[in-house]
């Protein structure tokens, strides 16, 4: 069982979290977390966007989940480590696409390179187009 205090620990790097450093709109909480049941899973809630998802942890495996209002789930990572890692090859992508702004070939090139980085590190994540890092690291190679 992963409790708060390794939870709180994980995401030390990422505090204060915002959108620039994990791309998911909502309010970040601090422990105690909530514990919510979503399906055969007992999760402590993270982030709540109201009306729309919520990022959380299972705590009995460790993996960061992104849960849609209709109940449907979506890893993010594997583990909390991971999505700190994961975050960190995404802001280093975010900092190097301001550089390049107009250079589409080279936003190309980057999103390409920042999408096998985190495919490397956490290969779940990436599984699915439409997973938060793949979508976005797309945001970023169209200049978004």
């Amino acid at each position: 069982m992963i409790g708060d205090e390794r939870i709180e620990d994980g995401l030390a790097p990422l505090r204060p979290v915002g959108y620039g450093k994990v791309p998911v709109e909502g309010k970040w909480r601090h422990a105690p977390f909530e514990d919510r049941a979503v399906g055969d899973r007992l999760v402590a809630v993270l982030s709540i966007d109201p009306g729309v998802a919520l990022l959380a942890v299972d705590r009995n495996g460790g993996e960061m989940l992104l849960i849609d209002d209709d109940g449907s789930v979506q890893l993010i990572n594997s583990s909390v480590e991971l999505l700190v890692r994961c975050s960190e090859a995404y802001r280093k992508a975010r900092r190097s696409a301001r550089r390049i702004e107009d250079d589409d070939a080279a936003l190309e090139e980057l999103a390409a390179r920042t999408l096998a980085e985190v495919e490397q590190l956490d290969p779940g994540a990436t599984r699915d187009e439409n997973q938060l890092w793949p979508s976005a690291i797309e945001e970023i190679e169209c200049g978004i």
